[in-house]
């Protein structure tokens, strides 16, 4: 009979550890989704030849503190002028709303003749966004979304 307590006792204690446990997991992969998380939102990475442009970009979206954050590398041997532009003078982002953002800081960790890389920094942005369209106003206009 007290072999039969214990083997009981076990076998709860296992099934509570292996309740927590799924809880433990759930909280931690659902929770940085959810608005206001203070984990951040990277989002997936796009990468397009535009007008002899290489872009590659990739968002993160801080929600607590309505900030999203855009790296960027652009490259190009043939518009080496155009990709040496200040980048808070030729790119917007556009809310779900479809009101216009303009950027608050561009952070350059690259800055070649040929190639350019940093972060691009945009601020006071709204509870309520659903996704993100980058504009760019380079060549012609390009734009880039990603559903948050």
């Amino acid at each position: 009979m007290a072999l039969n307590k214990y083997t009981l006792r076990r076998f709860i204690a296992l099934f509570l550890v292996a309740i927590s446990v799924a809880i433990l997991v759930f909280v931690i992969t659902q929770c940085p989704r959810a608005k206001g998380a203070a984990v951040p939102l990277v989002l997936p990475v796009q990468e397009q030849v535009y007008e002899e442009i290489r872009l590659v970009i990739q968002p993160t979206y801080f929600a607590k503190s309505h900030v999203a954050e855009f790296s960027i590398q652009m490259e190009s041997f043939q518009h080496a002028e155009t990709i040496g532009m200040d980048p808070i003078s030729t790119i917007l982002l556009v809310g779900s709303d479809g009101a216009f953002y303009l950027p608050s800081k561009w952070t350059s960790e690259v800055n070649e003749e040929f190639k350019v890389h940093g972060k691009l920094r945009f601020e006071q942005l709204p509870l309520d966004l659903t996704k993100l369209v980058l504009k760019f106003f380079v060549l012609d206009e390009l734009e880039l979304t990603w559903d948050l």
